[in-house]
């Protein structure tokens, strides 16, 4: 199976290593980090364009909204998956409607989690 670059925001330290380890286990490349701030610096120190962005929406220093903005302006062609616990949160800001981000609700099932992942990789 082809490797991907994905990476993983999730302030919730045990669901964030719980997500990589199960999204490894699919095969994919993950690195990960703690929260928007920290992903944004992995972002713009990766030599190579990272292919998904999985993020949770509520997070300190940088949500999930902004850091999706800022890694489609880093990196165009990334694709974004939001994880949110917060019904009203699931329709993205005005800035992001025009991509096609999908959006899951917590407490997501894992497997669901990797096959919406999978099937956002494989599209071009």
């Amino acid at each position: 199976m082809e490797r991907y670059e994905v990476l993983l925001v999730e302030d919730d330290t045990s669901l964030r290593l719980v997500i990589a380890e199960v999204l490894g286990d699919a095969g994919l490349k993950v690195a990960h980090a703690a929260n928007g701030a920290q992903a944004f610096a992995l972002l713009k120190k990766n030599p190579q364009p990272l292919t998904l962005l999985i993020t949770d929406i509520r997070m300190p220093e940088m949500d999930g909204y902004e850091l999706a903005e800022a890694a489609i302006a880093h990196m165009p062609d990334i694709k974004v998956l939001m994880l949110t616990g917060y019904p009203e949160m699931r329709i993205p800001p005005p800035a992001l409607q025009a991509r096609e981000i999908r959006t899951l609700m917590k407490p997501v099932e894992l497997d669901r989690l990797c096959t919406v992942a999978l099937d956002m990789l494989a599209r071009p």
